[in-house]
């Protein structure tokens, strides 16, 4: 029998200081307890590099073996907006988007390319940088429809880790399991 991990995906972890400007940021949002709106834990935050799906154990583990070559790992990216995705009118989430620098884009090439050794089919879609804040449950609250307008948003995000995370759902949401890891290094936005 086949097991497999179910649900991986590749991650950028924020850092405490970036964790603490987001909380502030959104806490206005939050405080409204808005229904429908399910907001990100704040222990879940974090930059997906690349969603893998099903990860058989010899995909795994080759993964895993090799995951300290991706270092050095992007430590920043600026932040562009708030949006709703995949657009305001279909919103099915709150995120903080983005700006992707070619050093980034690059070093996303290099994630690529051990997915794909490791036997992880091609990205369907190119990345779209964003931190997921929450998740909707049907149409966007009338009261959430200036999302995007909010201003100012925080200026960078830092990350302090680069996760292989595995997601298992249950009736509260998804839980994390962290497969391997290693700290970010220093770079430029």
């Amino acid at each position: 029998m086949d097991v497999r991990l179910q649900r991986c995906f590749v991650a950028l972890i924020p850092d405490s200081g970036a964790l603490d400007a987001i909380d502030a940021w959104r806490a206005p949002w939050r405080a409204g307890h808005i229904t429908g709106v399910r907001w990100t834990p704040r222990e879940q935050i974090h930059l997906t590099i690349r969603f893998i799906g099903a990860l058989t154990p010899s995909g795994g583990k080759r993964l895993i073996d090799e995951w300290p070559t991706l270092t050095p790992v992007p430590d920043m990216l600026p932040t562009s907006h708030a949006a709703m995705l995949p657009s305001a009118r279909r919103a099915r989430v709150y995120a903080l988007e983005l700006i992707s620098a070619p050093a980034f884009l690059a070093w996303v090439a290099r994630v690529d390319v051990l997915l794909e050794q490791a036997g992880v089919p091609a990205a369907a879609r190119p990345l779209r940088p964003h931190l997921t804040l929450a998740r909707l449950r049907g149409d966007p609250p009338a009261l959430t429809h200036d999302f995007e307008t909010v201003r100012p948003v925080p200026p960078l995000i830092t990350f302090d880790t680069l996760a292989l995370v595995s997601s298992m759902l249950t009736p509260a949401g998804s839980r994390y399991t962290t497969l391997a890891a290693v700290p970010a290094g220093r770079s430029r936005p």
